[in-house]
């Protein structure tokens, strides 16, 4: 966060998208790297309710589901790790800080998106386009603006399909003049071991274009080589 200016993109994409194990080692990793609290220098460097979000998603305030949990939301279904009544009141209160009246309450939006775990999410979401009769991506886009809209969206993507927001991400990175280098190599390469098989699945029916062909098209030499490496064909 150094230099002129904060890169809230980068930001948003790191803290908003990881679990909070991962959360934990970056903070660690931060202080040993620095010698100061990754929390204080993004509540010096951002503010208001931006500030607050990226506060919540540093202490690793999100609720996750355990492994027996994941297991069983594999074998008897989503539902069975969900609270659909918790749903419904979610989206009720969601509905109720933004589409219902002038002006948007923004704390109820983080109450709700800063905490429960992504399933969780997916749920209010279809409860929220019952009642509202609109995607909560929509909500998001009319209600918020800047950063915090930035954020917000972010969260929404990864709750409702992860790789496709990581698959966005690379290709606003290779889009337009010049290539944005290093959330190229930050994306393939934090991913690589975990879904970029799925990243490339999604980025290949976004774009109509394998992100091999992509990489290869966007940079050269040894760079290129070893980006390659990675993603594989």
């Amino acid at each position: 966060m150094e230099g002129v200016g904060t890169k809230e993109s980068v930001l948003i994409e790191i803290l908003l998208t990881r679990p909070n194990t991962d959360i934990k080692e970056i903070v660690v990793c931060y202080q040993k790297n620095y010698g100061r609290s990754l929390e204080k220098d993004i509540m010096d460097e951002t503010s208001g309710h931006f500030k607050r979000l990226l506060v919540s998603a540093c202490q690793g305030n999100r609720t996750e589901l355990s492994p027996e949990q994941l297991q069983k939301a594999a074998t008897q279904g989503v539902e069975s790790v969900i609270d659909r009544n918790l749903a419904r009141e979610d989206a009720q209160k969601l509905y109720q800080a933004g589409a219902k009246k002038i002006g948007t309450d923004e704390s109820a939006f983080l109450q709700v998106m800063a905490v429960r775990h992504y399933y969780q999410l997916r749920a209010t979401f279809e409860e929220y386009h019952r009642l509202a009769g609109k995607d909560i991506l929509s909500a998001v886009k009319g209600e918020m603006s800047g950063d915090l809209e930035d954020g917000f969206k972010a969260l929404v993507k990864c709750a409702k399909n992860r790789p496709q927001y990581f698959a966005e991400r690379l290709h606003k990175a290779m889009a337009g003049f010049g290539t944005k280098d290093s959330t190229l190599i930050r994306v393939i390469v934090s991913r690589s071991e975990i879904d970029l098989q799925d990243i490339k699945d999604e980025y290949r029916n976004m774009y109509q274009k394998s992100l091999h062909d992509a990489v290869s098209s966007e940079t050269s030499g040894d760079y290129k080589k070893l980006l390659l490496g990675i993603t594989g064909p």
